[in-house]
């Protein structure tokens, strides 16, 4: 584990338990995750939230290489882990886009022309 000096008490129980789960052969349940982690140190009734949104930050915040799939979560460590996690990411990003047009009556294209427009207005902005 690297350094845990910025780190959460819960962040840095969950980075420990995943040292140990190094690998998608070695996932670790997330129902284990959470009860091994809310033992230690979550006192409130939404610990699988609370797991899921401080997985989430240690990813996109902390840069830490976590990846999930069906067997549950573990560090990633091979560049077969990777595109593992990143096809599995694309896979649900792809079923979210599918609900989200059918539920605004658009068809998948009309919908990702829409979120292209969307994010390069976005990076235009931000060159700004």
């Amino acid at each position: 584990m690297e350094n845990t000096e910025h780190l959460t008490e819960v962040e840095a129980a969950i980075l420990n338990i995943l040292s140990e789960h190094k690998g998608k052969d070695n996932a670790i349940p997330r129902v284990r995750l959470v009860a091994l982690v809310a033992d230690s140190c979550i006192d409130s009734d939404d610990k699988d939230r609370i797991i899921r949104k401080t997985l989430e930050h240690l990813t996109e915040r902390h840069f830490e290489w976590i990846g999930s799939g069906s067997t549950g979560y573990f560090m990633i460590e091979t560049e077969e882990d990777r595109k593992s996690v990143a096809d599995y990411y694309e896979s649900y990003a792809f079923s979210l886009l599918h609900r989200a047009a059918r539920v605004s009556r658009r068809s998948m294209l009309t919908l990702l022309g829409q979120m292209t427009l969307k994010l390069n207005q976005q990076a235009e902005g931000k060159r700004q």
